[in-house]
């Protein structure tokens, strides 16, 4: 999300309440915008169905058709992301901008081919639905996965609100759409909702796209290039699907247990834990805007200085920008913490005298505290692998990514066999286990930082000193690689720059 703060630092320097506000909607249509949209949107579609005396078994086979589309694109598509955001990113650097676009049509076929197969033997073989049904939540899952793979481009771009307005043109056809299949046309009312998000979330996709071609457009045929990436940055793709397939683990195995059932043909579902688990991420959405807001607002900024006084300033410099850097990762963690758990709690409070109001009761208002505490500390962990990105650790962000998916996991696994009262403990236990394992990633990592981001590869080179001497000797091998450097920094241009 890199340039949103420095666009929020331009509207909240103006001190009237105006802009003020001006800059917190920025801050709220750039990160969460498309999420409120969709929310709105899925609770329209339920009001619509009921307006129109739709069965409750016609209500919970789209949501798990909707569900599915948005759960099973978001999980194969992010373990491509974190690799076109770094291929983008060093492209922009290297002034090498011809060939990003060519990579919309590789990674477009690549995902597609792949889960064109994969779910066309999950809807088509295994499945036993009406065929313009399977039809539907195939082609629903095909576009969801083009939508979230285009929104990584434009987050480069720093078109944020365009992919809002992206969205928010789609879901005006979607609206057109449904009104002339159902009342016009007469087709079914599953069919017309889904067909209809299917051309909304078409429009979404050509708007994006539309945007990436005016930015990055070229004739280059470099389609594939990107996947020269997964050579060197493999844990960064493995890290950030991992952490996602953690965000749903607990819910997939909730779906085999007790109170889970099967909806339709193939669609496995636990109702009453799958809501309680909306209700848990929607009392967290607040920590994204703050977490946006301080980051490009005070980290980054510190972390450029501390990079450039690497390159040309003396070794006292070099300190100090390195602990205006430590102290703004510390202060902005804590910040976010803090804010968000008391967030998180009042909102929670708010939830046991608004949602019985609204027909949530028993089993999920049993679930949705301990689960909105569980993505509390899951919301904390993405943002300590996001420092880690930025110090290119990435073994460490897939390690911590992993503990996460197996602590959830394991934790939930237990809870199974124990009373209903219990489920959503192992969320709940599962991230605090990687929240911890993750601060203890970031201390390690902030103590020998200058290797880290700068040293590994040009002092095992050239001097044979290994990180743990670099990190008891900082001070005389800063002046000894110094001293060479100086001598021989044309030498090795491209080797000091990685």
């Amino acid at each position: 999300m890199a340039g949103i703060g420095f666009e929020l630092k331009k509207l909240l320097h103006k001190e009237s309440v105006f802009q003020s506000f001006r800059g917190a909607t920025y801050a709220a249509m750039s990160t969460i915008g498309p999420m409120i949209l969709i929310v709105f949107m899925l609770l329209g579609i339920q009001v619509f169905m009921i307006k129109q005396n739709a069965s409750f078994s016609q209500r919970e086979l789209l949501s798990a058709a909707i569900l599915y589309a948005f759960v099973f694109s978001l999980i194969f598509t992010s373990f491509f992301t974190t690799i076109l955001s770094r291929f983008i990113a060093d492209k922009i650097y290297e002034e090498k901008t011809e060939e990003i676009f060519p990579s919309v049509y590789g990674i477009t076929a690549i995902i597609t081919l792949f889960v064109g197969i994969v779910f066309t033997v999950f809807y088509f073989v295994i499945g036993n639905m009406d065929f313009w049904f399977s039809l539907a939540r195939y082609l629903l899952l095909l576009i969801m996965v083009q939508v979230f793979t285009l929104m990584t481009y434009i987050s480069a771009i720093k078109e944020y609100i365009r992919i809002t307005w992206a969205f928010v043109m789609g879901f005006i056809v979607f609206a057109i759409v449904t009104f002339f299949l159902y009342f016009v046309i007469e087709l079914s009312l599953l069919l017309t909702i889904l067909y209809a998000m299917i051309l909304g979330f078409c429009i979404t996709a050509a708007v994006l796209l539309h945007a990436i071609r005016k930015f990055f457009y070229s004739k280059s045929k470099a389609y594939f290039k990107f996947l020269t990436y997964y050579k060197t940055y493999l844990p960064l793709a493995i890290a950030g699907g991992v952490y996602i397939v953690g965000l749903y683990s607990h819910n997939f195995i909730m779906w085999f247990s007790d109170v889970g059932s099967l909806v339709g043909d193939v669609h496995r579902l636990s109702y009453s834990y799958d809501m309680a688990t909306f209700l848990a991420v929607m009392v967290n959405i607040p920590a994204l805007v703050i977490f946006v807001v301080k980051v490009e607002t005070s980290f980054y900024s510190t972390y450029q200085k501390y990079c450039k006084a690497v390159v040309g300033a003396s070794y006292d410099e070099i300190q100090v920008a390195k602990k205006e850097m430590i102290r703004s990762v510390i202060s902005g963690l804590a910040f976010i913490a803090e804010v968000q758990l008391f967030v998180t709690l009042i909102l929670i409070g708010v939830g046991f005298v608004v949602l019985p109001l609204f027909g949530f009761a028993g089993i999920i208002m049993d679930m949705f505290p301990v689960l909105a505490l569980g993505f509390y500390f899951a919301i904390i962990i993405n943002f300590f692998i996001i420092f880690l990105y930025y110090f290119e650790d990435y073994i460490s962000a897939l390690q911590i990514s992993t503990v996460f998916l197996l602590s959830v996991s394991g934790c939930t696994l237990i809870t199974v066999y124990m009373d209903t009262i219990f489920y959503g403990i192992g969320m709940a236990a599962g991230g605090l286990i990687g929240t911890i394992f993750a601060y203890f990633k970031l201390k390690r990592l902030l103590n020998e930082v200058d290797y880290r981001l700068f040293c590994s590869i040009y002092l095992l080179k050239n001097f044979g000193i290994s990180r743990t001497e670099f990190v008891d000797k900082d001070k005389e091998v800063n002046e000894l690689m110094t001293t060479k450097l100086e001598n021989e920094a044309l030498n090795y241009g491209n080797e000091w720059d990685t």
